[in-house]
């Protein structure tokens, strides 16, 4: 028999977005983050995906590292408005994202382009993180 691993927690997940979105802001890799950090790249994966916690001195580091208050992390945990957005039935996302999508062929600037991409790739992470929230507290319930 095969031990079952916990589907990450709200609160891991969050971390974990708010970690990427901070990271990619100030223009760094997953490796160079690993590297300032002393860690490995996957590790840094594992943080954004909230596959693994970030222990309280490692966030902070993180936080000085990124140049970053320490509270930005938890932005938006609790938001009514976000819980909102994050919980949007599968099929009003999809539709939307792929609406945003189709449209960004028609923006002209490529660098413009690459972040409407990022930002894209950001919400898909964002709408991954809530279905698997949502498959948490299914179990949660069970």
């Amino acid at each position: 028999m095969t031990a079952h691993k916990p589907h990450p927690r709200p609160i891991d997940l969050h971390l974990g977005a708010q970690l990427r979105l901070l990271r990619r802001l100030k223009g760094l890799s997953q490796v160079q983050l690993g590297q300032a950090l002393n860690v490995t790249f996957q590790q840094i994966q594992k943080y954004e995906k909230g596959r693994n916690r970030i222990a309280a001195g490692n966030l902070y580091r993180i936080s000085k590292i990124l140049d970053t208050p320490f509270s930005a992390f938890f932005q938006g945990f609790e938001d009514p408005k976000m819980m909102q957005i994050l919980f949007r039935p599968y099929d009003q996302k999809i539709n939307k994202y792929h609406k945003l999508a189709s449209k960004i062929g028609a923006i002209h600037d490529p660098f413009d382009q690459v972040e409407a991409f990022e930002l894209c790739f950001e919400v898909l992470d964002r709408f991954k993180a809530s279905q698997q929230y949502l498959h948490y507290r299914e179990a949660d319930v069970e």
